[in-house]
């Protein structure tokens, strides 16, 4: 006997004995206050026989090595098997059985432990040696259907709820489905066309919803030879009056006591506020007094509110769920604290030159290796225009892989700040200014030029920013909703006070962009901390950085919450620092005019 774990699709080995092919779902894992209802569905191959011994097997222990079937009888069912959509060599088999409750799974005076792990069998018989069968596409899926009736009534756990018609009715161990027992119904009486087999009693009734919705009625009969039945369900107003009957369609054993399972839906009359169900035997030509047979698994379940059950579906894989977690803080500076000699979308501008690719110097920087560094000397004697750019600034693209600065909620309040280290040639203060670029309609494309501080204001009123010989700036702004906007910024001298020789000489280094109006301290993603992440675990450095206050603590929390509310068994990831949700993307622009 072979068994094999399957995960998508699987060969076997096929040898002389019977093959069984066995999957643990782990999805039963865990704890609820209802019983859980799965279904199996397979595929396989029946080119060589009849798929047989299709099965979902619970078990109630946490272990592979120790598993052990302790069925609660009054809460394992099989409700529909059978086999259909064969096409091309392949058979779709399903099971549909609930689950055992137990009682530390909600039912505190069970003898038996709930079910956490189910295991799909399948047997293929007689299949020659070196055959590879194959089996695929297996699924299980929840579905939410609790048995109405009382554990005596749908199983015979204990008492016997049914008296008969046309047959003496007592429980028996001769032939079971689920559980100990079941009902033995022996044949008294095969003249007419009367009802013939087991009568509820007033034990048997189960209490549903006036006005209910939808039910699901389900019975399983075995006989020794092939019979007709129906299902009769039966529906009682407060005083436990009949008002009406409905019968399903018919259906046959199969003989040889083997279990024939039949299931319809119905809706009850709207003053009904119990249901019974029972199987119904059609007498025939060669019934004959004397004649057994077994009733098991009855049921009473509310369908749902469509009054059109729904179709089986067909196959899906399986579940998965991505939790994408916010982070308390974004920086949305790319490369912040410019670490490396590679690209790093920052331009040195010097009026009359070419703009170049900004220089990284490893032998500077705050706190890590690498700051860019800007030296350069006025020639003229006439001031420069306002927005003139002169020092390091942000390259502006609509990619964003080329970007250091974007700004990813327009109408929101934002913060730039950057550290500068004024170097000993330094003659003029170094200012942060912010440049937005957006396409007015009537106006075409308009520039915006936000003034922020300088190193020489931020020494006088703010000296709490002054880290030896770094000075923090910063620059509050909010740029216009409506349209899109493209944001970039440079640090640098004032334009009127670079002339005549004037020297601008800094380092720049860890630059923060981040929603708010609140200067808080710098970080990136390369702080050797588990609450600092690069985006997408990104270790070059050109992306944004997240910050999760107490993330392992968080993180443990959040894993017990998810096991505790999400559907069980379905696989989740917790994902860190992902990108936020990006804008739609325009052309880039081209420079015009400044309005102020």
């Amino acid at each position: 006997m072979n068994y094999m774990i399957i995960n998508g699709g699987a060969y076997l080995g096929a040898v002389a004995s019977p093959l069984k092919l066995t999957v643990r779902v782990p999805a039963l894992q865990g704890t609820t206050a209802a019983p859980i209802t799965v279904t199996a569905r397979a595929f396989a191959a029946s080119a060589y026989g009849a798929l047989s011994d299709f099965a979902f097997t619970p078990y109630n222990t946490l272990t592979d090595t120790d598993r052990t079937a302790l069925m609660d009888p009054a809460t394992l069912m099989v409700t529909g098997i059978g086999t259909q959509d064969t096409n091309d060599g392949w058979s779709r088999a399903y099971v549909t059985s609930t689950v055992p409750q137990g009682r530390n799974i909600g039912v505190p005076d069970s003898p038996y432990r709930g079910a956490r792990y189910a295991e799909v069998r399948v047997r293929l018989p007689q299949l020659p040696q070196g055959v590879q069968p194959q089996i695929s596409a297996v699924m299980v899926e929840r579905q939410t259907a609790l048995n109405l009736l009382n554990h005596d009534a749908a199983y015979q756990l204990v008492s016997c709820c049914y008296t008969g018609s046309k047959c003496d009715v007592v429980l028996s161990g001769e032939q079971v489905m689920v559980g100990a027992r079941s009902l033995k119904c022996v044949v008294t009486d095969t003249s007419g066309s009367g009802w013939l087999g087991p009568v509820p009693t007033l034990a048997a009734l189960a209490p549903i919803k006036a006005n209910s919705p939808t039910l699901s009625i389900s019975g399983s009969v075995a006989t020794p030879a092939a019979e007709q039945f129906v299902l009769k369900a039966s529906f009682y107003d407060a005083t436990r009056t009949l008002i009406g009957t409905q019968d399903s369609s018919m259906f046959a054993t199969r003989g040889a006591f083997e279990w024939a399972a039949q299931s319809f839906t119905v809706r009850p009359p709207a003053a009904a506020v119990y249901a019974s169900v029972v199987p119904s035997l059609q007498p025939s030509a060669t019934l004959v007094t004397g004649t057994a047979f077994f009733v098991d698994a009855l049921g009473i379940r509310y369908q749902s509110l469509r009054s059109v059950p729904p179709a089986m579906p067909g196959y899906r894989a399986a579940r998965h769920m991505y939790i994408d977690l916010k982070a308390n803080r974004v920086n949305l500076a790319r490369n912040p604290s410019l670490t490396d000699n590679a690209p790093v979308c920052w331009l040195s501008h010097t009026p009359g030159s070419a703009s170049t690719p900004a220089p990284v110097r490893s032998y500077a920087g705050r706190t890590r290796p690498g700051a860019a560094e800007y030296t350069a000397t006025a020639t003229v004697t006439t001031a420069f225009p306002d927005g003139t750019r002169i020092g390091l600034g942000s390259t502006v693209s609509h990619q964003s892989s080329a970007t250091p600065l974007e700004i990813i909620n327009l109408g929101q309040r934002h913060i730039l700040s950057a550290y500068i280290s004024e170097q000993a040639a330094n003659t003029v203060p170094v200012r942060m200014f912010v440049e937005i670029t957006e396409n007015v309609p009537g106006k075409g494309i308009v520039r915006t030029v936000y003034r922020g501080e300088s190193t020489a204001e931020v020494r006088a009123a703010n000296p709490q920013r002054v880290e030896g010989g770094w000075v923090r700036i910063s620059l509050a702004f909010t740029p216009p909703p409506g349209t899109n906007r493209w944001v970039s910024a440079w640090v640098g001298p004032d334009p009127s006070a670079f002339v005549s020789g004037a020297t601008s000489s800094f380092f720049l280094d860890d630059v923060l962009l981040e929603e708010g109006s609140t200067l808080l301290p710098y970080f990136d993603g390369g702080n050797h901390h588990p609450d600092y992440l690069w985006e997408n675990g990104d270790s070059s450095e050109h992306t944004r950085s997240h910050f999760y206050r107490e993330r392992r603590t968080l993180q443990r929390r959040l894993a017990q919450a998810v096991g505790d509310h999400i559907e069980l068994g379905t696989p989740y990831d917790l994902r860190y620092a992902t990108p936020p949700r990006p804008l739609p993307q325009e052309p880039l622009p081209v420079q015009a005019g400044i309005s102020r």
